[in-house]
């Protein structure tokens, strides 16, 4: 009984409370980008930029993990309960997003449940990740970021170089997310990792592609559905090939830097073409909402791989250059860049 509310706890923490993040961009008045599928993925970047702000100020004061993991939920039960108050006041948003199409979103359930069993079937040890041993040390030292996972050494006790890879992973503290909720929770770090983090972060990967998929060919069903199965087909590849390729998201879906590349930075793209079938105007950036996913998409970025917040702002930079170069050659501030997908 107690392994059912943890997980349900899991759950909630993983899946449900990303949706209710959501929320908050959805009750915003935009015709673009609008429905269950970009609340869940625009909820998912909030939760991940405000940990990232909320883990740097904890480690750059030299904290534990316990007083992370207690501030942590302290958020969540807030943030949770500001947006349940939130829909029980405002009815008219309520019973607009009351009804929900559970039929157009059987597919993509049934896509998640099968990518998971995949996922954790060939779960392995990649030379690459050292999830499992991150969160392991930080869940027995209780501590951030202070331990090397490989030889359980202190940070006073190490090689410079060794301190400096310790000192970047701490960063971008993805790894100190899962020890967290391995904390709070009081579940083993490897099955959270291996077990439960699939369930919550292959949603995300089919939801960008989904997302995608509605960009490129609208209510075409059939070749959305076909576009997934692209996507999932070539990211297999690695499963029957040598083993050569840092970035499986079937093996480590987990991993900050295969998040980031194949999940965050893929959103950000689309984030910034906008609606389908409409351009970027130079007046679009200086928008509240757009400056908003821009500083979610750079801050969650950093928490996912330490040059995330660079390659974002890079990506959002050459956009505004491209589209300030046009403007002054055509002399017009309505100039806009034109889509070649």
């Amino acid at each position: 009984m107690l392994a059912v509310g943890k997980g349900m706890v899991l759950v909630y923490i993983g899946l449900l409370f990303p949706l209710l993040a959501g929320i908050g961009w959805k009750a915003v008045k935009r015709e673009e980008h609008h429905g269950i599928l970009y609340g869940y993925l625009l909820g998912s970047l909030t939760v991940w930029a405000v940990f990232f702000a909320v883990a740097r100020y904890v480690i750059t004061g030299k904290k534990t993990l316990a007083e992370l993991s207690h501030i942590w939920m302290s958020v969540v039960l807030v943030w949770s309960v500001g947006i349940i108050f939130f829909l029980v006041m405002k009815k008219k948003f309520r019973e607009k997003h009351r009804k929900i199409g559970i039929k157009k979103m059987l597919p993509g359930v049934l896509l998640v449940a099968a990518l998971t069993v995949v996922c954790v079937g060939f779960s392995v040890n990649e030379q690459q990740d050292h999830t499992v041993e991150n969160v392991l040390t930080m869940y027995v030292t209780d501590s951030l970021y202070e331990y090397n996972p490989m030889n359980g050494k202190e940070k006073d006790q190490l090689l410079s170089l060794e301190a400096e890879a310790l000192e970047l992973q701490a960063k971008s503290p993805l790894d100190a997310l899962y020890a967290v909720e391995a904390y709070g929770v009081r579940v083993n770090p490897g099955k959270l990792v291996r077990v439960m983090l699939p369930v919550f972060f292959l949603p995300f990967y089919v939801c960008v592609y989904a997302a995608w998929g509605h960009y490129l060919f609208g209510e075409n069903a059939g070749k959305r559905y076909l576009f997934q199965a692209v996507v999932w087909f070539l990211y297999a590849i690695p499963l029957v090939a040598e083993r050569d390729v840092v970035f499986q998201v079937y093996t480590n879906c987990w991993n900050g830097e295969t998040l980031f590349f194949l999940g965050l930075l893929p959103l950000a793209v689309l984030l910034l073409l906008g609606e389908r079938d409409t351009s970027r105007t130079l007046s679009d950036f200086k928008q509240p909402y757009l400056i908003a996913e821009y500083l979610i998409c750079a801050l969650a970025g950093q928490l996912l791989y330490t040059k995330g917040f660079f390659f974002v702002t890079f990506i959002w930079g050459t956009v505004l250059i491209v589209l300030g170069i046009k403007r002054w050659k055509d002399g017009s501030s309505n100039t806009t860049v034109k889509r070649t997908i």
